[in-house]
């Protein structure tokens, strides 16, 4: 029985001497890995505090979103104030104001399409002036008479530039921007076309 004892007894030591042989060098292993893992973060740190360096603040959270609040509470008073208003009108009062938005609604994309139009017509007449088709871009267009107005004047005072340009030339004084007798010929188709367009000889 002693010798059955002292067996199992080997048998103990021996399984604790493969435990410690074999068993723990494996614990070990996944150890040594999770040291290496633990450490790539370390390598990488220095990105982490620059995205921390890049986060708002705690204060600036709370500022920000008591400010979300108060804006969400305030749209909420302006609503239920408008909602009240309109049902203490008359149903003859909700109507005319309803009509009323729908016509400004209308007038407003009327405009937009008088707008697209005369500029649309300012280009093409600047092309056939011979003048530059971004000149359009600063004319008046409050209404398509104003547009038309706009365009005229600027037609006549660009051809007064040039054609006082082509004089100081032509005197032997060189205005800025004029080095060349081709530049003077140019200057001259340009107040041709423009004269043939406003129908002056």
């Amino acid at each position: 029985m002693e010798e059955a004892q002292e067996t199992k007894q080997e048998k103990t030591i021996g399984e604790k001497i493969k435990e410690v042989v074999f068993g723990k060098k494996s614990d070990e292993e996944p150890s040594e890995v999770e040291t290496t893992v633990e450490a790539e973060p370390t390598a990488e740190e220095p990105k982490e505090d620059e995205d921390q360096e890049g986060a708002l603040s705690k204060e600036d959270m709370d500022a920000a979103i008591e400010k979300a609040k108060a804006d969400a509470i305030e749209e909420y008073k302006k609503a239920q104030a408008e909602k009240e208003r309109k049902a203490s009108l008359t149903p003859e009062e909700l109507k005319a104001e309803e009509d009323a938005e729908k016509d400004k609604k209308i007038q407003a994309l009327e405009h937009e399409i008088m707008v697209n139009n005369s500029k649309n017509d300012a280009i093409k007449k600047l092309d056939e002036a011979g003048l530059p088709v971004k000149l359009a871009d600063i004319i008046n267009y409050s209404t398509k008479e104003t547009a038309e107005a706009s365009l005229d004047h600027i037609i006549k005072t660009y051809s007064e530039c040039l054609e006082n340009g082509i004089k100081e030339k032509l005197k032997g004084k060189t205005p800025e921007g004029l080095h060349s007798n081709a530049t003077i010929n140019d200057m001259q188709d340009k107040q041709n076309k423009m004269r043939k367009y406003m129908g002056i000889k």
